[in-house]
């Protein structure tokens, strides 16, 4: 583990005297001759950060801006973005100023790569895993982010190899036969690749047995390592903070001195998985979960992981009900203008919409998937498979009972355990 904490000794990212440069990020051709003619009503344009800053719409045309529904909240003193947003609390913003005066080099480097990581490179992330360098406790005390222990999160993220080694022989046999009495069938999706299905753990049962019968052993996993959060409800001042404090041109070293803070080969590679082991046929016919293959979604600036929660899932289904006659995509820029369910025009890339919903979760909205979707940016969304569906088909009996326990004991409502069982016993895929 000294190997790791070891090589985290980065390169300064930025000269001091250049903190504090105008984010060329922010910069945008205040040009309106190629805004749209726009008859209905619709959320905002692409201009909504330089409207905040001004408190007034920017665009001249009025056939165009008129019909803005963000202009008529600027107009009414309503504010959602940049130091003007109503939201915005200027005492925490200058507090990070402040702290920020008294940094040495290291830390002012350290901080770069922390919100480089949250802000930019993984926009919609609210936790992340650092290795343990002195200046992340320093920074975490002066009120950036906070540093959390959380070893659950960081053995999921762990080789299987790597927690099997920390385990050694003796334990893993025990693991293992206490694995087999925990399920009905033995493998699973993440079976180590080198080992036979009789012989074998997956990683979430492994990481399980050790957290309950051997904790010692996951504090020897997370040895040096943190986990960084930064609350949501200080998402508006710290990324405002990072924008004028951390010039664009010094984006590309701060990416490059990332690596030195999140690269460990104890880990998983952020935008790989373990490769899974053929399936017997006895296993799939058995085991549902055994046919699951994980989708990995891999576009613009955000976190794979943020796709697969409830509630992009929702959006990833709403994106293909959009009409295709309401669809116009530039191939060459990466953006489209989609038509709303309402009329609105939505301007759209892979990382921003004009729309509400965006602009208030600022995570991908419907429209976001849909251009992703037109530009072949998600050929690995899961697709219905035929025997999946017949190997669940057979475990729904169970779940039905399941929840029908929980019900009985109270832990859902009886409106909930009906909407249950009947999504479950549909056949609609």
């Amino acid at each position: 583990m000294k190997e790791s904490v070891s090589r985290l000794q980065a390169p300064p990212l930025v000269d001091k005297q250049s903190v504090g440069q105008e984010n060329k990020l922010e910069k945008k051709s205040k040009s309106t001759s190629s805004a749209v003619f726009a008859k209905d009503s619709f959320a905002c344009c692409s201009y909504y950060k330089e409207c905040s800053n001004e408190k007034h719409c920017i665009i001249s045309n009025l056939d165009y801006s008129q019909n803005c529904q963000y202009r008529e909240k600027i107009e009414s003193g309503i504010i959602y973005y940049g130091k003007n947003a109503n939201a915005f609390r200027k005492d925490l913003y200058e507090s990070y100023i402040h702290n920020f005066q008294h940094l040495s080099l290291g830390e002012v480097s350290i901080l770069g790569c922390v919100l480089h990581h949250f802000f930019f490179e993984k926009n919609g992330i609210t936790q992340a895993i650092f290795l343990d360098s002195p200046e992340l406790l320093t920074l975490s005390e002066l009120g950036f982010f906070d540093i959390t222990f959380k070893p659950l999160l960081i053995m999921n993220r762990c080789k299987i190899k790597y927690l099997k080694n920390a385990c050694g022989d003796s334990l893993i046999k025990e693991a293992v036969s206490w694995a087999k009495k925990q399920r009905k069938a033995t493998p699973k999706n993440n079976l180590d690749k080198n080992s036979s299905a009789e012989e074998s753990i997956y990683r979430e049962e492994l990481v399980r047995w050790i957290l309950q019968f051997h904790p010692n052993i996951a504090e020897t996993v997370c040895e040096g390592v943190h986990v960084i959060e930064i609350p949501p409800m200080n998402h508006l001042e710290l990324r405002e903070f990072f924008y004028d404090y951390y010039p664009l041109e010094t984006y590309e070293t701060i990416k490059e001195a990332l690596k030195y803070y999140t690269d460990d080969p104890r880990f998983l590679a952020a935008k790989k998985h373990e490769e899974s082991p053929p399936l017997s046929e006895d296993s799939k016919k058995n085991d549902f979960d055994m046919a699951i293959t994980e989708a990995i979604l891999q576009f613009g600036y955000w976190d794979p992981d943020v796709h697969s929660t409830l509630e992009q899932v929702k959006r990833l289904a709403a994106m293909l009900r959009i009409k295709p006659k309401n669809i116009t995509v530039n191939v060459d820029n990466l953006t489209a203008e989609i038509i709303g369910s309402t009329g609105d025009h939505h301007h759209v890339s892979l990382t921003s919409c004009s729309c509400m919903d965006f602009h208030f979760r600022q995570l991908p909205c419907k429209h976001i998937y849909r251009l992703a979707y037109e530009l072949g940016c998600l050929n690995s969304l899961p697709k219905f498979d035929r025997k999946s569906a017949e190997a669940f088909e057979g475990t729904i009996p169970d779940e039905v009972e399941r929840f029908r326990r929980l019900y009985l004991k109270g832990a859902i409502s009886p409106e909930k355990y009906v909407k249950i069982v009947n999504a479950l016993e549909s056949t609609n895929a």
